[in-house]
């Protein structure tokens, strides 16, 4: 009579530690590149509404100042780095050209840079370009806005 096999061998339990092991890894490595991306997503999405709150201080300083001081208020191509808003029409007046070389502010945990492009089309036509930007790890991401604003 045979006897009876009691337990496992060891290359039915070194098997098992590989199949388990190499499951481990692919539901880790997933679990990471999700977390990047929700991450990566949460950034683009509160880029994006930093984008849209500098436009609308363009809508709003066209409805207030009229066309001729808008477009009088506006270079014929210049760049402002706008990291923050102008709170009034005067502010905005006087904003100085200049790109955010350096210059950044936090939102979300994660540092932006905000810059808006301002170029006049013709004489009844504004472009304005805003571009909101950070840095995910070594690569450069961004948000961009455009809008024109015509004399209507």
């Amino acid at each position: 009579m045979k006897k009876a096999q009691l337990g496992f061998s060891m290359i039915e339990i070194l098997v098992a530690s590989l199949v388990v092991g190499l499951v481990l890894t692919a539901i880790s490595s997933a679990l990471i590149a999700s977390t990047h991306n929700l991450a990566q997503a949460r950034y683009e999405a509160a880029a994006s509404k930093e984008a849209k709150k500098a436009m609308e201080v363009f809508v709003r300083e066209k409805v207030l100042l009229g066309w001729t001081r808008f477009a009088d208020a506006a270079d014929t191509a210049a760049t402002y780095c706008l990291n923050t808003l102008p709170l009034t029409s005067a502010d905005f007046r006087v904003m100085s050209e200049g790109t955010c070389l350096t210059e950044t502010y936090e939102v979300a945990g994660e540092a932006f840079r905000r810059e808006v492009g301002v170029q006049v089309v013709s004489g009844d036509e504004i472009k304005v370009t805003v571009t909101v930007s950070w840095q995910d790890g070594a690569r450069d991401r961004e948000a961009v806005l455009e809008q024109n604003f015509t004399n209507y």
